[in-house]
């Protein structure tokens, strides 16, 4: 649930649920970043992606370095988006992403004390979330609770 709804996170948490986790979004502009000649990383299913993203604005591709493989989102035609931190130490990752589009940005989450999301130079903190648990049976009992409420405060019409 991002921070800035309120009425959606009331809702939940009425629903018993709990907080697991909090994640930091951030968003780095690309153009920063040091260019590279893109060859200290492969990049998988871009075929694939092109077409998808040519179809509905969004897709989703592979990108593999020395150090680490990142499932990478395209949004739009502004964004990146990677669901790890991690890439944010990985030179060879970042530079892979600007040969690719040196216009996009980079959007990335990380937990809430996450060095690479709190130090990284020039990102934008642009959103927080959290992720709320609980059992499906402890959910189902609060909403048929919930629906009982209703139907005893329901008035119900009765022709003769």
């Amino acid at each position: 649930v991002f921070s800035d709804t309120p009425r959606a996170h009331a809702w939940y948490r009425s629903l018993s649920l709990r907080s697991e986790r909090r994640t930091k979004w951030i968003e780095l502009p690309l153009s920063l970043t040091q260019p590279g000649n893109g060859h200290d990383c492969t990049v998988s299913g871009l075929d694939e992606a092109d077409l998808n993203h040519f179809r509905y604005g969004f897709s989703q591709f592979t990108l593999t370095t020395n150090s680490a493989t990142y499932r990478v989102g395209r949004l739009g035609q502004n964004l990146f988006r990677v669901g790890t931190s991690a890439i944010l130490q990985d030179t060879a990752a970042l530079q892979g992403l600007v040969h690719l589009d040196p216009e996009r940005e980079l959007v990335c989450s990380g937990s809430d004390g996450d060095a690479n999301i709190l130090s990284f130079a020039h990102s934008s903190l642009i959103a927080e979330s959290e992720r709320l648990v609980s059992s499906g049976a402890s959910v189902m009992e609060h909403l048929e609770l919930s629906l009982s409420k209703r139907h005893l405060n329901q008035t119900i019409p009765i022709r003769l």
